[in-house]
């Protein structure tokens, strides 16, 4: 993964989301959001940014610690249904409806066949490795510029290799996210 070049002076702008307890890194596109006590090793870890401490200390030191998450298993999620949080990927995945999973394994929801009908969703997490519990997302519908394009649906099978039928498994949004 190449790291971006990072002016620190100009670029370094965490955001908080004190409502969640999180911390967002909008130096990279994959970091995500982070508790208290995780965001400092991000942000000056070799493989990461290595900022000097003399740059994130003294914002992390006057950031509100006392509604910040401290851990990964603290962080709050916002309701099913609500706007992207900036810095944070959207990502394509499905919703059974029947046991509530959200995921973005495909192989996962296969094993969701048996439950009852998945759900074709937009996704978020505040980090993909560390804290991958998921919550869905609505998001805005793209400006309209030029022509209105035109759209087909199309629907998607997982083959359940258990049976002897595909199982239709969701009905694809819109991809522009």
């Amino acid at each position: 993964m190449d790291i971006p070049q990072v002016n620190p002076v100009t670029e370094f702008r965490p955001l908080l989301r004190c409502e969640f307890g999180a911390i967002i890194c909008l130096l990279c596109d994959e970091c995500g959001g982070f508790p208290s006590k995780r965001i400092a090793r991000h942000f000056s870890s070799s493989d990461k940014h290595t900022l000097p401490k003399s740059l994130y200390d003294p914002i992390l030191q006057v950031l509100p610690h006392h509604r910040l998450a401290q851990d990964w298993d603290d962080l709050r999620r916002p309701p099913h249904g609500s706007a992207p949080i900036e810095g944070l990927q959207v990502m394509s995945g499905w919703l059974c409806t029947r046991c509530d999973l959200r995921t973005t394994g495909e192989d996962v929801a296969r094993q969701h066949l048996k439950c009852g009908q998945l759900s074709h969703v937009h996704l978020q997490c505040w980090n993909r490795v560390k804290a991958p519990t998921y919550w869905t997302v609505v998001p805005p519908p793209p400006p309209l510029s030029g022509p209105i394009p035109t759209t087909t649906t199309t629907a998607a099978t997982i083959d359940d290799s258990s049976t002897s039928q595909a199982t239709r498994i969701f009905t694809p949004l819109d991809h522009s996210f």
